[in-house]
């Protein structure tokens, strides 16, 4: 999968799971509501007392899963920034393009950027398994 087929899969896709691990070493998994930008980082707000925000604060690794229900799902690893000032208003901008009701700049909501490390696309659309596993793009 290209960072370009990536990109365009999450804005259509639109949501996510994203898993933290919370400070006893337990996995936490939510559904978020996830945006890309133009380079493949994605975005997503949640409210600032969440458990996936104190979690990121104290371990930012995550994984998360973008998938359909016709057969196309991408997994990935990488690490998540909870985002402040400048970068919070920049990313947060995208976030509101793509999801232009969201209160994501308010004060009760932290906005989180996630840059993948790792992915791993899965497809079955076309009746067999093709697996595409990638560093970030090793372009």
């Amino acid at each position: 999968m290209t960072r370009d087929d990536f990109v365009a899969f999450v804005r259509q896709v639109s949501e996510g799971v994203i898993a933290t691990v919370n400070r006893s070493g337990k996995p936490e998994a939510a559904l978020v509501g996830l945006a890309s930008n133009d380079a493949g980082e994605l975005i997503f707000s949640s409210l600032t007392y969440s458990r996936k925000i104190r979690n990121i604060a104290a371990t930012p690794h995550i994984a998360l899963v973008v998938g359909r229900d016709d057969g196309l799902a991408v997994q990935v690893e990488g690490t998540a920034k909870i985002l402040e000032g400048t970068q919070r208003h920049e990313y947060g901008m995208e976030y509101l393009r793509q999801f232009p009701r969201s209160q994501a700049l308010a004060s009760t909501y932290a906005l989180v950027r996630i840059t993948p490390e790792w992915m791993r696309s899965c497809d079955v659309r076309k009746g067999e398994l093709v697996i595409d596993e990638c560093s970030y793009w090793d372009d």
